[in-house]
């Protein structure tokens, strides 16, 4: 709430999409129902969505135990080593060095490619835009691997679930990741409502801190909102 609040930009312009998404709520002047949210999407609502995520820093730490002896950017790691790493640098922040790339894995080096990476410039800037672009007939379309983001972890051991199940249910016939897809439809029914009614104001410098402590997730100490009734 607080990235929109500071983003009024963004947040007017999510409004917008929301009313005209939701177009039958709108004009009926009432709430959309859990089924249009669900349902009706908009590239601007996804982008937003994972905007939130990427800067929020959910998890700001993650873990993996080394289940072998292996070997990372030439680094020796034994066997049952619990192995910790930032969720921060590369993907809010700038990295911290660059590695060669002779040092990445086979596997690292043949999926480079399949995402992108953030541009340093504004890494660390609210932008939702940066997940979304324009394809060859001139249509905007979001784009879940515009850069990495590992707020639900990745590989065999992320959070259940995957990002298609949301965004593209009726591709998916398993129901065995539900956990991601729980986290996501919970997200958006969280933004659609607020921002639906109330326009986000900013706080106060000191009410308006992102002074936060990170434990098992990144717990902000500062939970403020100021709120205006959002017209139609």
């Amino acid at each position: 709430m607080k990235l929109i609040s500071d983003n009024q930009q963004s947040q007017s312009r999510l409004r917008e999409v929301l009313r005209s998404t939701y177009a039958d709520a709108s004009a009926e002047r009432r709430q959309p129902t859990a089924k249009e949210i669900a349902t009706l999407h908009h590239p601007f609502i996804d982008a937003m969505l994972e905007e939130i995520l990427r800067c929020g820093q959910t998890a700001a730490v993650l873990s993996r135990i080394a289940t072998a002896d292996t070997e990372i950017f030439g680094i020796h790691i034994p066997k049952g080593v619990d192995v910790n790493f930032l969720s921060y640098a590369g993907y809010v922040a700038p990295p911290v060095g660059t590695v060669e790339e002779h040092k990445r894995s086979a596997s690292s080096q043949a999926s480079k490619d399949k995402t992108g990476v953030w541009d340093n410039n504004d890494i660390s800037v609210f932008k939702p835009e940066r997940w979304l672009r324009t394809d060859e007939k001139g249509e905007v379309e979001f784009v879940k691997n515009a850069g990495p983001t590992l707020q639900f972890g990745a590989g065999v051991r992320g959070c259940f679930g995957m990002m298609e199940i949301f965004y593209f249910p009726n591709r998916i016939e398993s129901d065995d990741f539900a956990g991601r897809k729980l986290a996501y439809i919970e997200l958006r029914m969280l933004v659609v409502f607020i921002v639906w009614n109330f326009e986000l104001l900013q706080v106060s410098e000191e009410l308006g801190t992102y002074r936060a402590v990170d434990r098992i997730t990144h717990q902000p100490q500062k939970c403020y909102l100021r709120l205006k009734k959002a017209g139609w």
